[in-house]
């Protein structure tokens, strides 16, 4: 009979999984005999060194497990990186007894210039990756929450790390490295040199990587899927590297980043850089060097960082193809440049560059960080063009959409020429918005804005553009304060062709919309006006919702769809899913090694009831929204309340005039949240969201009494727009037969009526999230199994889709959600153990599948009672 390893215990006797104490083996056994009926255990540093070597020899990995059962010190040295010598001291007792350099060069201290040889350090003893491009370990290796510390890798080779390389069929997950030293030629990270499979839960920590090519702080090379992976504190030494945007280059480009140095494929999901001594000294991004191809989704940058070799940029340095969504840069950027290169400095992505405006998309992105670069001292006259941006600076390709900025952007100078930027010995053309600093190519900026100010006396500046070269800039707006003396452009500094349609500042003395412009037609610049300040906190809001609806559906809707405005906590519009926007109350830097979910609490707009605007509603009820935990600890969490009950999602993107009292029945298409709220209304209660079939959702509700019926909007995902499906009259429930396998929705659902001559509505409520399967529930049997000392339920699946098994199980009111080991591992049969003979226990279970970097799971199955 198959038997499944545990995962984690079960409270009050529930079906207990039978312990992997019975069914393991440990690494020193397995590597004598070859034979291994389950998971393989590593307890020290001689079974970690048999795992690297048997993995390494070419044995076959697949569909086997192995986890770590204590931590493990490979060596008692410390390493210490030096700016001067840069290089990296290794020490014993605090000794020094070596040193080494970028390029994997091994010097007996920190000043001498003959190299010796790695093997000279007698006191440390070096590591060998686990696998190797001909060779990569295939199987699932579970840290189990253990700490690895003190390795050494020293030497010129590629793909150095903790593993080598990690296959597309191997996966690791719940490891902390630290204080680890890695040298290698590209495809350098801590934990993983080449990443092609699944890393998940791990942590690199105050580790130092060096490299004068590829590098990460946690892996070098990725085209697979990393999930909830963080950096504290590491030091990422690459080679100095300035972008440029010719694709014949971009093979030359060395990727540094925080946590990956080149992403090429699959999914890079809530990962975070942390820590107040994590350093990037020559450039590259706060989270991913250079990204060509794939996604990257909930990322975050926590660290300030400080670059005095090339581009820069909090999340990413330079993307040639990839989408980045919802992704936030709360470190503030530095950067100090000695040549006449040009450089790009972000919040977000420092550069991009494509000939096809699909090919890049920046959605939902914020920087909350200064993005400042430092006077050039001792520079090398000469032309150059630097680009510093809020969110991207070199903008040569792509969509930026639904981003904000709220840091001072500029460059810090005491120069004072008006006819061009000189910062120290270098002419050149600076370039910097709050937004965008350069905007080239198949490029757009759409439904964006800008909080923070714009500093240094620079050529191009904008409050969203610096320069736009024969791209559209859209439904924009700007606040920040331009503190400079080469014009008074609000939106853009200099327009070199394109449009800038429906983009709105803060008026004042001598502001315009734009400072210069070359063969400019009035055609370019149409809708856009300055506003009062107290507009800005009440008509503005309108005036972007209005382009918000106009532009549903256009050219890149698919691909970033346009989110709707609210009044923010500061009065100013911003998005209405704006989680992050909402000023947490306690910094996100406060503390980067916190390890419990910080609470996140938002500032009241104003007393309840003190306005009839659907945007400022506080008394809409909500379900507490789903957090996404990063692995650092820190939330990530969408609005909550506001007050005491204020909405989780904003009204809808849908604004109409208000009906007569006459039509709100007759023309359901006026009844919207735009209708007035009433308190005579109740509002709707018990509300209840159920699958019905695979892709059908069921809505049902409480009657309302002295209500005309029901109006029902859908949001998909955490960011869509809100869209109205409908109204109801005359029943309290609605099918939804329009949603699609394998998304996310959630419903909001009011009552409308005629109150005094007028259409009016009631709060509005929203639903629980639900998920749409991407297939069918698998079809199972249960049994029970009577035997001497232990009883057994057995759980066969008999026909599925999917690797894994999750199983729901509720007894006495406690719900307990298992996952387990590969089905195929067991023969699709497992065994649940449990001691006491009496009362039921509910259960219903499903599959599930990583497919492209993405989880995909059946339908459950339906709940059933066993009697135990």
């Amino acid at each position: 009979m198959a038997v499944s390893a545990v995962t984690s215990e079960v409270p009050d006797d529930i079906c207990e999984v039978v312990k992997a104490a019975e069914n393991t083996v440990s690494m020193t056994d397995f590597a004598s005999s070859g034979e291994a009926a389950g998971t393989i255990t590593i307890s020290t540093g001689e079974e970690l060194t048999l795992f690297a070597e048997y993995v390494n020899a070419g044995n076959s990995t697949k569909g086997r497990s192995f986890c770590l059962t204590s931590d493990i010190t490979l060596n008692e040295a410390s390493y210490q990186y030096q700016d001067a010598s840069k290089r990296t001291g290794i020490y014993c007792d605090e000794e020094l007894i070596g040193a080494v350099d970028q390029s994997g060069n091994c010097y007996e201290d920190l000043e001498t210039s003959q190299t010796t040889d790695p093997g000279s350090l007698s006191r440390v003893t070096l590591w060998t990756a686990v696998g190797t491009k001909e060779y990569p370990f295939q199987g699932n290796f579970d840290g189990k929450d253990h700490t690895i510390r003190g390795l050494c890798v020293i030497g010129n080779e590629s793909d150095p790390g903790l593993f080598g390389c990690v296959g597309s069929n191997g996966s690791v997950c719940s490891l902390t490295l630290e204080k680890a030293l890695v040298t290698g030629k590209t495809g350098v990270g801590a934990i993983v040199g080449n990443q092609q499979g699944m890393l998940s839960d791990v942590i690199s920590r105050a580790n130092i990587v060096m490299s004068s090519g590829c590098i990460g702080g946690a892996v070098g090379e990725n085209s697979g899927s990393i999930v909830n992976t963080t950096a504290q504190d590491v030091v990422v030494i690459g080679r100095k590297n300035t972008l440029t945007t010719e694709r014949d280059e971009m093979d030359r480009i060395n990727g540094i980043g925080g946590i990956v140095g080149r992403h090429t494929a699959g999914e890079l999901t809530g990962c975070s850089l942390r820590g107040e001594e994590s350093r990037i000294p020559y450039g590259g991004g706060g989270i991913v060097g250079y990204v060509d191809g794939g996604n990257i989704t909930s990322c975050a940058n926590y660290s300030d960082l400080r670059s005095s070799g090339g581009d820069l940029g909090g999340i990413v340095d330079f993307v040639f193809q990839g989408y980045l969504r919802d992704c936030n840069n709360y470190g503030n950027l530095e950067l100090t440049y000695h040549s006449e290169s040009s450089i790009n400095l972000a919040g977000i992505v420092a550069g991009t560059f494509s000939s096809n405006w699909n090919d890049i998309v920046i959605d939902g992105c914020f920087n909350y960080g200064d993005v400042l670069q430092k006077e050039r001292e001792d520079a090398v006259d000469g032309n150059c063009m630097d680009s510093i941006g809020g969110i991207s600076g070199r903008h040569g390709g792509g969509v930026i959409g639904n981003c904000g900025n709220y840091g001072t952007v500029g460059v810090i100078t005491k120069k004072n020429d008006l006819s061009y930027a000189r910062i120290g010995g270098a002419y050149g053309y600076l370039q910097v918005g709050g937004i965008v600093a350069g905007l080239d190519g198949a490029s757009r900026v759409i439904n964006c804005y800008n909080i923070g100010d714009i500093e240094g006396d620079i050529f191009y500046a904008g409050g969203i553009a610096g320069r736009k070269n024969m791209t559209p800039v859209e439904g924009c707006y700007t606040v920040g304060e331009i503190r400079q003396l080469l014009g008074k452009g609000q939106i853009c500094g200099y327009i070199d062709g394109g449009s800038l349609t429906r983009c709105y500042y803060w008026k004042g003395t001598n502001r315009t919309v734009y400072s210069r412009a070359t063969e400019l037609n009035e055609y370019y610049v149409t809708g856009c006006e300055g506003v009062s300040l107290s507009a800005a906190r009440s008509s503005l809001i309108d005036k972007l919702n209005d382009f918000v609806e106009y532009r549903q559906g256009y050219q890149y809707s698919e691909l970033c769809p346009l989110r709707s405005w609210v009044t923010g906590p500061n009065g100013y519009p911003v998005f209405g899913t704006e989680g992050e926007m909402a000023c947490p109350v306690v910094s996100p830097k406060a503390d980067p090694y916190e390890t419990q979910k910080p609470v996140i609490s938002l500032q009241p707009t104003g007393e309840p009831g003190a306005s009839n605007d659907p945007t400022q509603d506080p008394s809409v009820s909500a379900v507490p929204s789903e957090v996404s935990q990063p692995a650092d600890g820190s939330s990530t969490q969408q609005p909550a309340a506001t007050g005491s009950a204020a909405p989780e999602s904003p009204p809808s993107t849908v604004w109409v005039q208000s009906p007569s009292p006459s039509a709100a029945v007759a023309e359901n298409i006026n009844v919207s949240l735009r209708l007035k709220v009433s308190q005579e209304l109740s509002c709707v209660s018990g509300v209840n969201v159920s699958l019905q079939q695979i892709q059908k959702v069921s809505l049902r509700w409480k009657k309302v009494s002295g209500v005309d019926g029901y109006g029902i909007y859908r949001r998909e995902g955490r960011n869509g727009a809100l869209k109205r499906l409908g109204t109801v009259t005359g029943k309290t429930s609605y099918l939804d037969a329009t949603v699609r396998k394998g998304k996310k929705y959630q419903y909001q659902i009011f009552a409308f009526g005629a109150r005094d001559g007028e259409a009016v509505r009631s709060r509005a409520v929203t639903s629980e999230r639900i998920r749409i399967p991407d297939y069918a529930a698998p079809t199972v049997s249960y049994a029970t199994e009577i035997t001497p000392g232990k009883n057994y339920l057995k759980i066969k699946l008999k026909k599925y889709k999917g690797q894994y098994l999750e199983i729901w199980m509720k007894k006495n009111g406690i719900v307990q959600t298992t996952t387990l080991h590969p089905i195929s591992k067991y023969n699709g049969v497992f065994r649940l153990s449990y001691t006491k003979r009496k009362g039921s226990v509910y259960c219903k279970v499903r599959t599930w599948e990583i497919k492209n970097g993405k989880k995909k799971y059946s339908a459950y199955t339906e709940l059933k009672r066993i009697r135990l």
